[in-house]
């Protein structure tokens, strides 16, 4: 929903991933955690296709996370969310929206230390539609691949 807030979050789990490259074969712990109901809000200076600020209060539908280590010191960590929220614009002119969107996110570790990030991050509210897809992958510390593909249409 919020560009912004969209490619910051693709900024730090990309940082997360790096860390958890790290951490993870030390990690304890092989399991499935998924959550339902969590309630959050936010506020944010603009959106997608307003320059208005506004509160956003999410609630999340279903969160889903795996994390898989491996006997070779390889792990994969997938995350899925499903996400409804109401967007309240501060300026009284503005009409809320109400939307729904849903983001899927896995991190790979080989056991030749090649690190793989994948994600996608689909949002629908009123006539917004926004489509966000990426791929990265480190090998031996090196950027190998590297993509992001965003469409946003504002209806």
């Amino acid at each position: 929903m919020h560009t912004v807030r969209t490619r910051l979050a693709v900024g730090l789990a990309a940082a997360l991933g790096l860390a958890l490259a790290w951490a993870a074969p030390a990690a304890a712990g092989n399991g499935t955690e998924v959550q339902h109901g969590y309630v959050f809000s936010e506020y944010y200076e603009d959106d997608a296709c307003s320059t208005e600020p506004n509160v956003t209060t999410y609630t999340v539908k279903t969160f889903h996370e795996t994390f898989r280590p491996r006997a070779d010191g390889s792990w994969t960590y997938h995350y899925l969310a499903v996400v409804t929220y109401a967007t309240d614009y501060v300026s009284p002119a503005m009409e809320d929206v109400t939307g729904r969107l849903t983001e899927d996110v896995m991190y790979l570790l080989t056991p030749g230390q090649t690190f793989v990030h994948t994600g996608t991050f689909k949002d629908f509210y009123g006539d917004v539609k926004i489509h966000e897809r990426g791929h990265f992958t480190l090998v031996d510390g090196v950027p190998r691949v590297e993509w992001d593909a965003s469409v946003i249409d504002c209806g």
